[in-house]
């Protein structure tokens, strides 16, 4: 299935799941005189909640890591004419879209299709409430953008995809950031919609860091492997052509050709053994981390 089919059939699954919800929720009025019953929206919350974590601290986390980490990694492998990385960054991606949709409409249920956050006028002080309405529905509207953005996107030989390949990565980094930000307002002041607290606000920290090492060090690898490879290779030719005639330029040269040489089998054994690896460990940790973390969602303490 092509990229611009499955959005085409996200936003009519989106449709059908928003018309089911109105559906139901009128069922509600009729038969329980309210809305939303006070175990529907324990629930509802509750699965927002999941849906959301999972979203921005499993699969946007993995999908940016995929892109980091899982360039190199086996490049004659490419099912449907497409590398294993790109699989794996679009899938991710989509189903954070697909659960974020869902875990939305969970939550405007709850709130009867109301706005809860700030409001032009309101003389109300920003609370908790507010600012994690905000943020997060900031962070969906972005994670949205680049499922649709990519449609647009132009080939790879193009003059104008460095800005495709800037917009993208800005969009999406500024979107798990407010995701994370969001997250942090409801495990920090949320404390009655979860089993311990102050464990599931450590988790998210726990994972908030991981995520920006993560990312720093795949940035920093991929820009360092760059450059150095580069400005070996420039000298290399520089010198060169400058010392054409000359016997010793030629030596010198040819050492600075052995020497990019190097970097590019340092550079090869760097993408093809570690990248991976700490792909898997990230991975690992952050998958172990949102097992701990769903089981903390939840409790009874809500219905109060």
């Amino acid at each position: 299935m092509s990229l611009r089919k499955f959005i085409i059939l996200l936003l009519l699954l989106n449709g059908i799941l928003i018309v089911l919800a109105k559906k139901k929720e009128k069922e509600m009025n009729y038969t329980e005189g309210c809305s939303v019953d006070v175990m529907h929206e324990k629930y509802y919350l509750k699965y927002h909640g999941i849906l959301q974590y999972t979203s921005f601290f499993l699969l946007v986390p993995l999908a940016i890591a995929s892109a980091h980490y899982l360039r190199d990694f086996a490049p004659s492998l490419t099912p449907m004419g497409l590398r294993i990385w790109f699989h794996l960054h679009r899938t991710c991606n989509l189903l954070a879209v697909l659960l974020t949709i869902i875990g939305i409409i969970m939550t405007f249920i709850v709130h009867k299709w109301k706005w809860i956050g700030p409001k032009e006028g309101c003389p109300e002080k920003p609370t908790a409430s507010m600012c994690h309405a905000l943020f997060g529905i900031i962070a969906v509207s972005l994670l949205w953008l680049q499922p649709i953005g990519a449609m647009f996107r132009c080939s790879p030989s193009h003059n104008a995809r460095k800005w495709f390949y800037y917009s993208h990565k800005t969009i999406g980094i500024l979107a798990w950031t407010l995701s994370a930000i969001t997250i942090m307002i409801a495990t920090a002041k949320f404390k009655p919609y979860f089993s311990n607290q102050p464990t599931a606000f450590i988790l998210s920290i726990i994972v908030a860091l991981l995520c920006i090492i993560a990312f720093v060090i795949g940035e920093f690898m991929h820009y360092n492997s760059n450059a150095v490879l580069w400005n070996n290779m420039s000298t290399a030719k520089t010198q060169s052509v400058s010392y054409n005639h000359s016997t010793l330029a030629k030596k010198n040269s040819g050492k600075n050709m052995q020497n990019v040489q190097k970097v590019k089998i340092h550079m090869k054994i760097l993408n093809v053994k570690y990248r991976p690896l700490f792909f898997v460990i990230f991975a690992i940790s952050i998958f172990v981390i949102w097992i701990v973390f769903i089981t903390l969602i939840g409790s009874d303490k809500a219905d109060d």
